[in-house]
């Protein structure tokens, strides 16, 4: 059931108000097939300008598989997804339930198309939450009657914000955002989050992408390593570390002769 009354579940209906969203943005990129031609015209423009922006995208997808899969085998069984987007590939609740089926899943956003496609893809999951919510506000989320019903935070949570934080602004508060979420969870919770960064050598393709974003009402913000590691503090991040997408935790062997590309710092820490 939806938790939006005004979202329309027709299968496959997108909304297309002439500008382009960063949650279809990110789903084409990812093949997905809930997204419209302002959406692909717009992710031809930044791949144009960062050729690199398919294999970006797709290593922090791999990351937060990743990170999810190592929250549920050190035995967490609640997840906050915060920015949720569109469940392409069929969601990372599925990646957690391969661990234990016994999972508990809330996922988090405010757009339309991502929440309408989320209850479209998990209708006959109960574990699975969708709420129409704006995860900038902490208070709205942790006391929304759905989340509650779904998370119990008495026990440990993992934190997600995949390719979320960037697009919040510094007049936003983004460290008093992601310090709220960490306040409300106990010891021994998580956090697993990615965020993009010009500190490599495609800083001049980063920062012409994200002045593209300008233009869309998803805006982005570029921070350092030294920025994205305050969203760190009260975690002990495990190792490696804050790194590089693609270099968190590889599965399998990697050729050291090819650099992949990341385009953004990921990190998983422990609630102390």
């Amino acid at each position: 059931m939806s938790h939006h009354p005004d979202i329309n579940f027709r299968p496959m209906r997108v909304d297309d108000d002439g500008i382009p969203n960063a949650a279809r943005v990110y789903d084409y990129l990812l093949d997905g097939s809930f997204n419209t031609l302002v959406d692909r015209e717009f992710a031809a423009i930044i791949e144009r300008q960062m050729p690199s922006t398919r294999e970006c995208v797709r290593n922090n997808r791999a990351f937060a598989t990743r990170a999810v899969r190592h929250a549920a085998e050190r035995g967490v069984r609640q997840f906050l997804d915060l920015g949720a987007g569109i469940p392409t590939a069929g969601g990372l609740h599925k990646v957690a339930e391969e661990v234990d089926e016994d999972i508990r899943w809330a996922a988090i956003d405010n757009e339309a198309v991502a929440v309408a496609t989320g209850e479209l893809t998990t209708e006959n999951d109960d574990r699975v939450t969708y709420v129409y919510a704006d995860f900038t506000e902490p208070g709205t989320v942790l006391n929304n009657p759905a989340v509650r019903a779904t998370i119990d935070f008495t026990e440990p949570v993992l934190v997600i914000l995949a390719a979320a934080m960037h697009f919040v602004a510094d007049s936003k508060n983004p460290y008093d955002v992601v310090a709220a979420y960490r306040d409300a969870t106990v010891s021994n919770s998580m956090i697993a989050l990615t965020h993009v960064t010009a500190d490599d050598p495609n800083v001049t393709e980063m920062n012409a992408t994200a002045d593209s974003y300008s233009s869309t009402r998803n805006g982005v913000t570029v921070r350092s390593f030294g920025q994205v590691r305050r969203f760190a503090d009260g975690y002990t991040v495990v190792e490696p570390g804050i790194v590089l997408t693609a270099d968190w935790r590889p599965d399998g062997l990697r050729d050291a002769s090819v650099i992949p590309k990341s385009g953004a710092y990921g990190f998983v820490g422990i609630r102390r």
